[in-house]
């Protein structure tokens, strides 16, 4: 009985021993299992991470190169404006010094406009799509446009008035909501009938004028109260007035001369605006008065 106790004894202890070693082999499987998990689980972090410092990187870049092409951007149009305003200038000045001793040659005069406007198109053909730089060489071309008819080059004015209108068109349609982009259409399409009405194309000079009646009209319907836009509709008023007295409309004339007094008989708000109301004011009456007189 003894050796069948101790048989039995040794048994149970085999089958607790194989137990426990099942129990600490599951017990490994498992810690390797986790280690492995814990592993990939590191190596999806790590990928992850790099990932987003990647895609932070790349962040930080574009808009680092956003900010140094609204960089470039701006000195383009800071560089236009200037070679502008400086060329300008410098017609203007050299006028003023020589007019005394029958002016200075035309041809001068346009050669130095002729580098503004390489330089704008050198410029304009690197940015062709920045509205900034587009409104700028309309500014340009506007400016050039007086300078040329000022000078009697009414050929090169013509020219540079209708780019300047049609950009400024193209520029009003991409943001009709821009009060500063239609005051500018509306003075390019002035300027535009004041040359056509320079070269005899009276009809031509009245279509461009009515362009601009449009806008001011609508414009100071909306805003009233705006000193800009009653002076550019008192202006275009008159000026359209003329050209209707030159093809002998009287009576349109004076229509379109009344229709400018009117406007122009609104007092303005600020100090600053003054000034430019009592000379529109005097104006209108004037052309009004000479129709009377005639």
């Amino acid at each position: 009985p003894d050796m069948r106790a101790y048989i039995a004894h040794a048994l149970e202890l085999d089958a607790a021993r194989h137990e426990e070693e099942l129990a600490q082999h599951a017990d490994r499987e498992r810690a390797h299992a986790a280690e492995i998990q814990a592993a990939s689980d590191l190596r999806w972090f790590r990928r992850a991470v790099a990932g987003l410092v990647v895609v932070a990187i790349l962040a930080v870049a574009a808009a680092w190169q956003r900010l140094e092409t609204l960089k470039q951007q701006r000195l383009a149009v800071s560089m236009m404006d200037a070679a502008l305003g400086t060329a300008n200038s410098l017609v203007f000045d050299v006028t003023q010094k020589f007019k005394n001793s029958g002016g200075i040659p035309l041809q001068f005069a346009q050669d130095i406009l002729d580098q503004v406007t390489s330089l704008q198109n050198t410029i304009q053909n690197q940015w062709n799509d920045v509205p900034a730089l587009r409104e700028s060489k309309a500014k340009a071309q506007a400016g050039l446009a007086t300078t040329l008819f000022a000078l009697g080059a009414t050929g090169r004015a013509l020219d540079c008035a209708r780019d300047a209108t049609q950009i400024y068109g193209e520029l009003v349609r991409s943001a009709p909501g821009d009060n500063r982009l239609k005051l500018a259409l509306s003075q390019a399409d002035k300027r535009l009938g004041e040359i056509l009405s320079a070269q005899g194309d009276l009809s031509g000079a009245y279509a461009a004028y009515s362009d601009s009646l449009a806008i001011a009209q609508k414009s100071h319907g909306l805003d009233p109260g705006n000193a800009d836009w009653q002076h550019d509709l008192t202006e275009t008023d008159n000026m359209l007035g003329d050209v209707l007295l030159a093809e002998d409309k009287v009576a349109d004339a004076r229509a379109s001369y009344e229709s400018g007094l009117q406007v122009a008989k609104v007092p303005v708000r600020g100090d600053a605006n003054q000034l430019r109301w009592v000379s529109d004011l005097g104006w209108s009456y004037s052309k009004i008065g000479d129709i009377d007189m005639a």
